[in-house]
């Protein structure tokens, strides 16, 4: 049986990491979580079977590019160091390309590249009609991309996880941790793997 790895998790801490992103993002849990559920429903639940290189590939990707649309959207909303969220984020979400490329696999830059359109287009529709469909139409774009890979039975808990996720993330204060808790629809497996993902990655961070 596959198992989730949460090993894209130390490509993005590499980048996050690099000399020149001292001014870094650091509330990123809700940008780890939902990549790891997607990392759990392509495994699990997964309609096409990718190799482990090109899995953690778009999963390290996902997670970057948000991270780099978020640094733009901090800057939109008047955010202290507007230049350096510009470079960072251009940096962050310029990411993709390298690791996709790197992999050969093509086909999910386009992907990549469709959801940022779309994040662009619906973040443009929260703010001119203020509601709250059109920013999670937004925050969810690049995860839900993926829909075609993960098995149709399963895409729809999928969706409503990130939703949920999303929509917790500006209570927690961007920490991982406590929105896994509050995330109601984990269970069996999944729950189980990503627990496992989750203590890894506070031995990671412990030895970095």
């Amino acid at each position: 049986m596959r198992r989730m790895t949460g090993l894209w998790y130390k490509r993005v801490q590499h980048v996050l990491h690099t000399p020149h992103m001292r001014h870094r993002p650091t509330h990123i849990g809700a940008e780890l979580l939902c990549t790891l559920v997607l990392e759990a429903y392509l495994v699990h639940h997964a309609a096409d079977d990718w190799s482990a290189e090109m899995r953690d590939a778009v999963l390290a990707s996902v997670c970057l590019v948000q991270c780099g649309l978020h640094a733009h959207e901090a800057m939109d909303a008047g955010v202290d160091g507007r230049g350096r969220r510009v470079l960072i984020g251009d940096y962050l979400s310029a990411q993709y390309y390298y690791l996709l490329a790197s992999c050969g696999f093509v086909e999910a830059i386009a992907v990549i590249a469709d959801a940022i359109c779309v994040y662009t287009t619906e973040k443009q529709r929260a703010w001119e009609q203020a509601g709250t469909v059109h920013r999670i139409a937004g925050e969810r774009a690049v995860f839900v991309a993926w829909e075609r890979w993960i098995d149709a039975d399963a895409f729809a808990q999928f969706a409503q996880t990130i939703d949920a996720i999303i929509e917790r993330a500006s209570e927690t204060d961007g920490d991982v941790w406590t929105l896994y808790v509050q995330c109601p629809f984990f269970g069996g497996v999944l729950a189980h793997d990503i627990d496992a993902v989750l203590s890894q990655w506070v031995r990671i961070d412990g030895e970095s």
